[in-house]
């Protein structure tokens, strides 16, 4: 994640949070992205350990949620990665030939289920404001082999 038009929101008129995992470094990578883009870099209160841990109420202000990939998001509407959209994103990417891409994307979501226990889905990102009660959609299945 080196671009800042991923990190800055558009309609964001203060200074753009980054939530890191709690029990990921601050690297001097993050920090020169912090200087460079004008965010501020956060660690998330607790470490999650399991979907729903987090009472992303407390995480004021909103923010978002550190990936540590490139990725591309549907018409460059919004800037978080959900599960589904990128999914067919991916498939797109390599159809496209442009498989580096595709695997960023991949490699984002193993980093989600590692540190925020899931692949995101839009109606349960932490950083909607307005989100369903049920969460509920189907589940990526996603291996490593």
């Amino acid at each position: 994640m080196s671009d800042c038009g991923t990190i800055k929101g558009p309609k964001v008129t203060t200074k753009s949070i980054l939530y890191v995992p709690k029990d990921f470094p601050i690297t001097d990578q993050l920090h020169a992205l912090e200087q460079k883009c004008g965010v501020e870099i956060r660690l998330l209160p607790i470490v999650i350990h399991k979907l729903g841990e987090i009472d992303t109420d407390h995480c004021t202000p909103h923010g978002l949620l550190y990936l540590p990939n490139r990725y591309v998001v549907p018409g460059g509407r919004f800037n978080e990665m959900y599960g589904w959209d990128s999914y067919f994103i991916s498939i797109g990417l390599i159809q496209d030939h442009r498989v580096d891409l595709a695997r960023s994307m991949v490699e984002n979501f193993f980093f989600e289920i590692d540190h925020y226990r899931s692949i995101l889905k839009k109606d349960c990102h932490p950083e909607q404001k307005r989100r369903t009660s049920s969460c509920q959609t189907q589940n990526l299945q996603l291996r490593t082999s």
